[in-house]
């Protein structure tokens, strides 16, 4: 049951956003609540970047206390159009915010394979898993 890169899930985040485990807001420091400009083209003034948060249901039960206090003024600026950026860098996400995800399926008493992308890279003990 291994995702694309092999040792990771991969996952459909479109589904994992409709069923409300991750949130993409715009781009906030999470920690003050201020929101992040988009960057720009200082010669032609357009926007090349615009960042944004992915914050899982596991963040909004158990924010830590001094770096997510800005994560409530996050949730007031969804970007759920950013959703095709987070499917196609998943395999970017730092261990921690994977985790984050993996719990929060759990925290919703979802089934993680049903949030999983199955692969021609599923590995024999994979298939044997989900076969039986």
């Amino acid at each position: 049951m291994m995702g694309m890169d092999d040792s990771r899930l991969t996952f459909d985040m479109k589904k994992l956003l409709d069923d409300g485990v991750i949130f993409i807001t715009q781009g906030h420091d999470l920690t003050t609540g201020k929101k992040i400009p988009p960057d720009k083209d200082p010669e032609t003034g357009e926007m090349y970047y615009d960042s944004t948060n992915l914050i899982t249901f596991y963040n909004l039960i158990e924010p830590e206390k001094g770096t997510q206090d800005g994560i409530p003024k996050a949730m007031k600026h969804l970007r759920p159009d950013m959703i095709d950026h987070w499917q196609q860098t998943q395999n970017e996400l730092v261990d921690d915010k994977y985790n984050q995800i993996i719990k929060s399926i759990e925290m919703k008493g979802e089934d993680i394979d049903n949030y999983t992308i199955w692969t021609y890279k599923r590995t024999y003990k994979g298939l044997k898993k989900w076969w039986g």
